[in-house]
């Protein structure tokens, strides 16, 4: 997603998610920084709350997680993917290390390093 300008974010999370359909999945990385901030002619890094943002403004009625991609838990400027789905139970089997905060994380089903949480 480090080529969507923030100011169309949530028009390219909601067409993700109507691609997505009832029963998809969605898997967009993104270069995560603390704050969203312009890296290049045509890039940006993001920031995971501007990111969980466009999610709910794109009103598509989706869960999502963000998953920390980065060699350290927390690190800035680093890899991020947004997974989203209308299936809340589906984001357990795609998301490893979500990013504290950000969707499901703090849910009692929520994946843990090791994989997803028991059923």
């Amino acid at each position: 997603m480090q080529h969507v300008p923030p100011a169309e974010l949530s028009v390219y999370v909601g067409n993700l998610a109507r691609i997505a359909g009832e029963s998809g999945v969605v898997c967009a990385n993104f270069k995560r920084m603390a704050a969203t901030r312009r890296i290049g002619p045509n890039a940006w890094a993001l920031s995971a709350a501007e990111v969980a943002r466009a999610v709910e403004a794109a009103g598509e009625g989706s869960s999502f997680v963000i998953e920390d991609d980065g060699a350290e838990p927390g690190e800035d400027f680093a890899k991020a993917t947004l997974v989203m789905a209308r299936d809340p139970a589906a984001l357990g089997r795609w998301a490893r290390r979500p990013l504290p905060g950000y969707g499901f994380a703090e849910t009692p089903a929520a994946p843990t390093r090791e994989g997803p949480a028991a059923s």
